[in-house]
């Protein structure tokens, strides 16, 4: 993507430094909205490493330190500073026992968002210690300390335990029952530029284009007043204040798509997603023609298919008539002349007449001379010659293509009666269930797996 200055400098500065400003603008405020929404949940990272962001955002959702995890704390602090000073500390070692008895049973975790936080803590604290019975007697037994045992307890708990501990927080609750949030305030700025910038360009779609744009621009700009709304489940409708600019920005030619590394990636893995959409779409559509196949063919549907277009059928079969028989007899000459003189002969050998006849004197071997295989092969012969003109001559005559036009229409009757053939209707049934699926494999080919793999193949013959 790239911008066009050739462009630029002949469209009005004024309106292209409002949109590239309100996109601007409304980049920032979907990146504002969506680390709100985040917060929370992301709090602790930001604790431990930007503690500036904390410090500040922490205001905003109204959030203050727990008072008890702030004071206990505290009171470990003073605890590990003073045992270094002296060993006697039974006071205070029993108000370290004492609060931490009170975080068991109280849970001040429960009020934010680390409500796990609790037993992360109790199962270290067991671990470390090695009390399993149970956390509260893990906490006396880590808070009795010793001069042997202090420096690796004070690691332990500066370094496991205080970090869970620093992370939890008080948040206040107003006076409708929900959290304290003041987030309001600082999206209410962005909705003040949002509804300048709508007025703005709604009175320019009045002087440019007319009177009908007091109606027709709020109903084409709806989400524009709708994500203007301060509530939480229409803010996102401000995606659509960017992509109406990117619009506007690449009608005017100010913003080109190129053919770079970038918009040729989005370009491939685009068609990559049109394929596989439109293969499983079409998949769906076979497998639903080919369950309607499995139920039956129906035959009333073929006889309304075939009869209004049975004169075109008959039309083609006439008109190819003589490529079939140039074709048939051309080509397989001997064949035809062997099998009609062989079907001739046994049939005129056969009769009881030619059996009286051959045996009369004189006359008999007459016609066993003149009716002998041979004689009956060259006839044939001659025959089959003369058929093929025989038939141009009847296809070029008024009453050959009467007889013939007959006779094709004769055998489409005859087709459309064998239709109530159950055997012909599964066979017909088998045939186009096997091309659909045949045209169902044909969609698992994936035309960008196989220009993947001619890249591959390419570039394994360059190494």
């Amino acid at each position: 993507m790239v911008i066009n200055w050739n462009e630029l400098k002949k469209k009005q500065l004024g309106r292209l430094a409002l949109d590239l400003f309100m996109l601007l603008i409304a980049i920032l405020n979907i990146l504002l909205i969506s680390f709100d929404l985040t917060y929370l949940l992301f709090r602790n990272f930001y604790f431990h490493n930007l503690p500036k962001v904390v410090s500040i955002y922490d205001q905003v959702k109204g959030i203050e330190p727990h008072r008890f995890t702030e004071s206990y704390l505290a009171k470990a602090n003073s605890f590990f500073t003073e045992f270094k000073i002296t060993e006697n500390l039974q006071e205070i070692e029993n108000e370290m026992i004492n609060l931490s008895l009170q975080m068991i049973d109280e849970d001040p975790f429960k009020i934010s968002s680390n409500g796990g936080d609790l037993e992360l803590i109790k199962e270290r604290m067991k671990k470390f210690t090695g009390v399993k019975t149970s956390s509260k007697e893990a906490f006396k037994y880590f808070w009795k300390m010793t001069p042997d045992n202090y420096e690796e307890r004070e690691k332990f708990f500066r370094t496991k335990i205080k970090p869970v501990l620093e992370t939890n927080y008080w948040r206040g609750i107003n006076t409708s029952g929900r959290y304290t949030d003041y987030f309001i305030y600082l999206d209410l700025i962005f909705i003040i530029i949002f509804l300048s910038e709508f007025l703005i360009m709604y009175r320019i779609a009045i002087k440019q284009y007319g009177s009908e744009q007091k109606i027709l621009y709020p109903l084409y700009h709806w989400y524009d007043l709708v994500s203007c709304i301060p509530l939480q489940q229409f803010r996102f409708l401000r995606l659509f204040r960017i992509l109406s600019v990117y619009i506007r920005l690449r009608k005017g030619d100010i913003i080109i798509v190129g053919d770079g590394v970038i918009s040729g990636q989005i370009r491939k893995y685009r068609n990559m997603i049109a394929e596989e959409l439109s293969d499983q779409v079409s998949y769906q559509i076979l497998e639903n023609i080919q369950k309607e196949l499995e139920l039956g063919v129906n035959r009333d549907i073929l006889k309304r298919i075939i009869t209004p277009h049975r004169y075109a059928i008959r039309d083609v079969i006439v008109k190819n008539l003589k490529k079939f028989e140039v074709r048939a007899l051309s080509q397989k000459h001997d064949e035809w002349v062997n099998f009609l003189s062989e079907l001739v002969d046994d049939a005129l050998k056969n009769t009881d007449e030619y059996r009286k006849v051959v045996h009369l004197p004189i006359i008999g071997d007459k016609v066993r001379f003149f009716l002998s295989r041979e004689k009956i092969t060259e006839m044939v012969d001659r025959s089959v010659n003369n058929f093929s003109d025989t038939l141009d001559q009847a296809l070029d005559s008024e009453s050959g293509m009467v007889f013939i036009n007959s006779l094709v229409d004769d055998l489409i009757d005859e087709f459309l009666l064998i239709l109530d053939d159950e055997n012909i209707l599964n066979l017909i049934a088998k045939i186009n269930i096997q091309i659909v699926q045949e045209l169902k494999k044909g969609l698992e080919i994936k035309t960008w797996k196989l220009e993947q793999d001619a890249l591959k193949r390419l570039s394994s013959d360059f190494v």
